[in-house]
């Protein structure tokens, strides 16, 4: 293994938090299960992002989860790590925010970041996605990756944030 890539919304960084910042609601289990959450909100997908786009500095602002450092820490530790993330299509300030929120919390120079929707791009017998859509590591799977599913309450993944650390760790160590 050579290179680890991390999704940032759902693995590092707490998205859903900002949304309900942002709208002032709290989202229900069922609605985070949603792949399309602004529909199981009955908000018009061009009226949700644009309250996105519309909140001063959304992406940069948001929370890392508690577990940020203690993961970045143990894929960097080990190889190269980047950031593969998915930006939005009608969030144009989605990528500039995400690295400006990057930068503010790996430093100014960071630049190891990849966007795009098609993360199996990136795919190959060397490389690690840690995502928390099944779908994407599935196809990451598929086109020759190792991947594992990053546990939360919206995917299959049951078990705790410390047992998947240590689940990482193993695998890891097994290359």
């Amino acid at each position: 293994m050579n290179r680890i890539f991390l999704d940032m919304d759902g693995v590092l960084v707490n998205w859903h938090a900002g949304v309900e910042k942002v709208l002032g609601i709290k989202f229900t289990d069922e609605q985070l299960i949603e792949r399309q959450i602004e529909c199981s909100l009955g908000i018009e997908p061009i009226k949700f992002w644009k309250a996105i786009d519309d909140y001063d500095c959304f992406w940069e602002n948001l929370e890392p989860y508690p577990w940020f450092s203690e993961l970045w820490k143990k894929c960097s530790d080990y190889c190269e790590t980047f950031i593969l993330s998915k930006p939005h299509y009608l969030s144009p300030s989605s990528s500039s925010g995400k690295t400006r929120w990057l930068q503010r919390m790996l430093g100014s120079e960071f630049a190891d970041c990849v966007f795009t929707k098609h993360k199996y791009l990136c795919a190959n017998s060397n490389s690690l996605l840690i995502d928390d859509h099944q779908k994407m590591v599935d196809e990451f799977i598929a086109y020759g990756g190792n991947a594992l599913l990053f546990p939360q309450s919206w995917n299959s993944g049951s078990e705790s944030i410390e047992d998947f650390l240590e689940k990482l760790r193993e695998r890891l160590d097994s290359y």
